[in-house]
C-alpha cells in the first residue's frame, strides 16, 4: 500500500504539472540553430527492482541542450526506505544508493527518448553480525528513457519519464531482512522541474 501511494503521489504530480503547463501555454524561445544552453533541476524519483527498499527520494539534474539533442548528467544520492519483517517484527529497513546516471536524449515536439547508463554503489542497514562489506554492493545498467516535456514561461521545463534498466551487475545485499538479490530488470519513474540558462 505505500508503494501503491508513493507511485501514484508521483503520477498526480506529473498530471499536475501538464495541467499547469497547459494552463500557462508559454511557448519556447526559439533557439539558434547549432547553439547549447544548460539547465539545472530536481527530479522526485521512484525505483523499482535495483534496491532492497522500493521508495522515492529527489535527486539534482544537470542537461546540455541542444536543438533536437541533449546530454544529461544526474547524481542520484538516494535514501530510500521501506517496512520489512524481520526476527523482532516489522522494522524499517534503509537503503542509501550513490548512483550517476548519464542520459543522451533525443526531442521532438514535447516528446523525448533517452539511452543511459547508470552505475554506483548501494548500502542497506544490516545486523550487527555481519561484516560492514556485507550489506554493500555495485550496481551497473543500461537502459532506455522515455518521457514528455512541458515549458513554463519560457525559462521552466516540467518533465515526467519512464526508465526501464538491464542490470549488468546484479548486486546482493545482507540485511536484517535477510539477502536481496537485484533482479535483472528494474524500472524509475520521475518527475521534475528544470531552469533554463542562457544559450552559449
Amino acid at each position: 500500500m505505500v508503494h501503491a501511494a508513493r507511485a501514484a503521489t508521483i503520477a498526480t504530480l506529473c498530471l499536475a504539472l501538464a495541467s499547469q503547463a497547459h494552463a500557462l501555454d508559454t511557448p519556447p524561445e526559439p533557439e539558434p540553430p547549432g547553439h547549447m544552453r544548460s539547465e539545472v533541476g530536481t527530479t522526485a524519483l521512484l525505483l523499482f527492482g535495483m534496491a532492497p527498499a522500493t521508495g522515492m527520494d529527489f535527486a539534482p539534474l544537470l542537461t546540455f541542450r541542444w536543438p533536437g539533442i541533449s546530454l544529461c548528467f544526474e547524481p542520484r544520492l538516494l535514501v530510500l526506505t521501506s517496512d520489512q519483517p524481520s526476527a523482532s517484527g516489522t522494522k524499517k529497513l534503509t537503503v542509501d544508493s550513490t548512483l550517476g546516471t548519464v542520459a543522451l536524449c533525443r526531442h521532438r515536439g514535447a516528446v523525448f527518448a533517452c539511452g543511459l547508463a547508470q552505475g554506483g554503489r548501494i548500502r542497506a542497514d544490516s545486523p550487527d553480525d555481519l561484516l560492514p562489506s556485507d550489506n554493500v554492493a555495485w550496481l551497473l545498467s543500461t537502459g532506455a528513457r522515455g518521457g514528455v516535456e512541458w515549458p513554463v514561461l519560457g525559462y521552466l521545463r516540467l518533465y515526467g519519464f519512464v526508465e526501464l534498466h538491464l542490470l549488468m551487475a546484479r548486486p546482493a545485499i545482507e540485511s536484517f531482512a535477510g539477502p536481496w538479490h537485484a533482479s535483472p530488470a528494474g524500472m524509475v519513474i520521475g518527475a521534475g522541474v528544470a531552469l533554463r540558462g542562457p544559450s552559449r
